[in-house]
């Protein structure tokens, strides 16, 4: 139905009549922005930054370093001191969204033939699909170490992920610490932010490993807090712990949240087709994204290093 093309199930309109098995080319807009929705929208790092939907596969992004003391006398017929201007700057990071990574699924015909009766069989195929992406997403975002163009690039080098533009960055903080306690080297990183971000405005991202690790030291300092039982200590000096699975134990990653920028494209490629000799209902979904940051210097990378 012409009402369809927004919904999941228009989208991936998994019937397999003969006349409609083979589907492909580009989403239309609106069903981009649908598909990306269902990926973004969903418990992972992708929710709590900055998700840039660009309609280019290329952007450079415009953010303001706001300074103290940038509001002037305004004088009518008289412009504003460039001096004074320059206090505003404006900045921002480009994405480069021009290397595509894929998703490819199928569907086997006796999972098809299971289904004849079910309504939501395309939606939840459809949500299966999604996930598989945000996972993958969210875990290219802090595994991510190169943009490698191959075709057989392996995954880790689809995409630089946060961790390694920290790494890279020439105005992002970065330090080494050889501290053996999760408690002194949290203080290492906080001792290292940039001053506009102090205060708990930044967030903290660590391992799963060394989070729990710094639950265990809580409790053995502070014996009578219920830390062991309880867990859960989610802050450090004010600022939000975010412990990610992806990390790299020994490895801190404090920024602002929005200050991390996902950039996807509108144009995203869907290709279906019917694979006679897997007797399967195949499909690819190829889409274009980037990592960065919009302000690097509120940036702080601090490593273990023993």
């Amino acid at each position: 139905m012409e009402d369809d093309f927004l919904t999941l199930e228009g989208i991936l309109k998994a019937d397999t009549r003969p006349t409609d098995v083979t589907l492909n080319g580009q989403l239309m807009p609106q069903q981009a922005r649908t598909f990306i929705k269902a990926i973004v929208d969903r418990q992972s790092i992708l929710k709590d930054v900055t998700v840039d939907i660009c309609s280019k596969l290329t952007k450079t992004r415009t953010a303001y370093d706001i300074g103290k003391g940038v509001l002037n006398r305004h004088v009518s017929g008289q412009a504003v001191p460039a001096d004074a201007m320059k206090k505003l700057g404006v900045i921002g990071c480009t994405l480069d969204m021009t290397k595509a990574v894929s998703l490819n699924a199928r569907i086997l015909q006796e999972t098809i033939n299971d289904n004849k009766d079910n309504p939501d069989f395309e939606k939840e195929q459809f949500e299966g699909f999604s996930i598989a992406f945000t996972n993958d997403l969210d875990y290219l975002g802090i595994a991510g170490i190169a943009d490698n163009p191959a075709a057989n690039a392996p995954f880790v080098e689809l995409a630089k992920g946060w961790v390694k533009v920290a790494k890279d960055s020439a105005s992002a903080t970065k330090t080494t610490t050889d501290k053996t306690t999760i408690t002194e080297r949290l203080k290492v990183v906080v001792q290292n932010l940039h001053e506009d971000v102090k205060g708990g405005k930044a967030e903290i991202y660590l391992s799963a490993t060394d989070y729990d690790a710094y639950q265990l030291e809580v409790a053995d300092a502070h014996p009578n807090s219920g830390a062991l039982t309880n867990g859960g200590i989610d802050t450090f000096l004010g600022y939000k712990l975010k412990p990610n699975s992806n990390m790299e134990a020994g490895e801190y990653l404090a920024t602002i949240p929005k200050n991390m920028v996902f950039g996807i494209a509108t144009q995203i490629e869907r290709n279906r087709w019917y694979d006679n000799e897997e007797s399967a209902l195949r499909y690819k979904f190829v889409v274009y994204c980037d990592y960065e940051f919009d302000i690097h210097k509120y940036v702080t990378f601090v490593e273990y290093i023993a």
